[in-house]
């Protein structure tokens, strides 16, 4: 709890959003919908990617990328330890999956 409070709930919320600004930009240049809302100010740290369940959690945890099902797609939830980084490497597994289909 020190670090949170020494981080700051604003600024953790901040960034958790950019975080998921940025696996929209990815998402939609995939062709990946999201599930739930688009807005920032709807949006909290939990994303639903319109990806079939059955075909990506166990590929996903393959790759060492934690995510879970919800709401018939992949649940991608970030937190202040997540970086740009992180998201870009989630969307190059799946566009390399993609790619291969």
């Amino acid at each position: 709890l020190s670090l949170v409070e020494r981080l700051g709930v604003e600024r953790i919320y901040a960034h958790v959003l950019t975080l998921g600004d940025r696996l929209i930009e990815h998402a939609d240049r995939l062709g990946i919908g999201l599930v739930g809302p688009r807005e920032r100010k709807y949006r909290s740290h939990i994303y639903v990617l319109d990806l079939p369940v059955q075909d990506w959690v166990d590929y996903l945890a393959g790759e060492n990328v934690r995510v879970s099902p919800e709401r018939d797609g992949i649940r991608v939830s970030f937190g202040f330890f997540n970086t740009l980084e992180d998201v870009d490497r989630l969307a190059a597994i799946i566009a390399g999956r993609k790619a291969a289909r």
